[in-house]
């Protein structure tokens, strides 16, 4: 799994449910590593940014977490996965990197996840049992003549199932772009048919010139 090979995107708002995932989350700059079973901080500076705004399909690529090594990869990049918002805030302000070493991911548990994702990513119908979302925050936003849903979850892990649910109820798909194999969304709400078979129009036009170019 080459997690760095994903295209990153401008936003986690769905038009079509009208729902806001508002979601800030931050990662160790130098990584982190395993150990007892769990994975530690190396010790780095803590790095603020918003995983699923820049990576719309950041829950498939969660899924594909099948091993320590894809587990230790995920987290190194894009942040602890069960590790909640207050243990990082505290570990941060305290600069105590054994409150995180005590309290890190499980790394069984992390694949569990991923695979129950990847089940009903496989089957949105599949018998996966009930995933419950921790310390989950609604609020009601008013503007523009218009009622918005926001939703504030304190983990990555709600955040990913909130951001599967929310592509798999607008009638969106995932294909892969057959110019540059990564994936892209396609159907309501993407800006790309169902039927898409490139991520931008570039790729579409690269890739029929060099076929014209390369006849077989």
């Amino acid at each position: 799994m080459d997690i760095n090979s994903y295209p990153c995107a401008s936003a986690s708002y769905d038009e079509m449910t009208a729902i806001h995932i508002d979601f800030t989350w931050c990662f160790d700059t130098k990584g982190y590593r395993p150990k007892g079973g769990r994975l530690v901080r190396n010790g780095g500076d803590l790095q603020a940014y918003r995983p699923l705004e820049l990576y719309p399909t950041l829950f498939k690529i969660f899924s594909e977490c099948r091993s320590e090594k894809n587990v230790v990869d995920f987290v190194s990049k894009f942040g602890p996965l069960i590790t909640s918002r207050p243990d990082l805030i505290m570990t941060r302000a305290l600069g105590l990197p054994a409150v995180m070493a005590a309290r890190g991911d499980s790394i069984r548990e992390v694949i569990q996840q991923a695979k129950w994702m990847a089940k009903l990513l496989s089957n949105h119908k599949a018998d996966t049992p009930q995933i419950p979302l921790t310390s989950l925050e609604a609020f009601l936003v008013t503007g523009s003549g218009e009622i918005r849903l926001k939703l504030s979850p304190s983990r990555l892990i709600d955040g990913l199932w909130l951001q599967a649910a929310q592509s798999i109820t607008s009638g969106r798909d995932l294909q892969e772009c057959l110019h540059c194999g990564e994936l892209f969304e396609v159907g309501p709400g993407s800006g790309r048919r169902l039927d898409a078979k490139f991520c931008k129009d570039e790729h579409r036009i690269a890739f029929n010139n060099r076929r014209r170019s390369n006849p077989l």
